[in-house]
């Protein structure tokens, strides 16, 4: 057996223990599987915030190695209809793009149906598995990935 036991396999350990502990006849026992799970959700939680915190230094990092001052999405047509552009250049659904945010310039996924006005972007955030999805903010500055890898 491993001498040393990471976070991870601790976790492991006590949500396993917990399933098979869940029903046992003694309180005291039950008490325990109670504070293992509060454990297990503190640690987690924790785990997040820290992967969210090295997201925010990587992308401060990032902003001061980049000086992109971005552009705002403007509305427009070319022979594939009506469509967003960005920078003079066409974007077109599935697009990554970065947006900038008070923590510095944060990848996105676009996706529009432009005849429906139903642009939204697709939000990757650290430590969640899940993106989220928002409308489009017209006000927003947004980059090219291109554009912060040159400055």
């Amino acid at each position: 057996m491993q001498d040393e036991m990471t976070v991870e396999d601790a976790v492991n350990v006590a949500n396993v223990l917990s399933d098979v502990l869940a029903h046992h006849p003694e309180q005291e026992v039950r008490d325990i599987v109670i504070a293992a799970r509060q454990l297990v959700r503190h640690v987690a939680d924790h785990s997040r915030e820290l992967e969210r915190e090295r997201a925010r230094r990587r992308s401060l990092a990032r902003e001061e190695a980049s000086a992109a001052e971005g552009h705002r999405l403007e509305e427009g047509a070319d022979r594939g209809g009506r469509r967003d552009f960005l920078a003079g250049r066409a974007v077109h659904a599935g697009d990554v793009l970065y947006i900038l945010t008070c923590a510095g310039w944060h990848p996105v996924r676009y996706e529009s149906n432009m005849p429906r006005k139903a642009s939204v972007l697709y939000v990757p955030l650290p430590g969640v598995g899940e993106e989220v999805v928002i409308a489009v903010p017209r006000e927003a500055l947004f980059a090219w990935p291109e554009e912060l890898q040159r400055n």
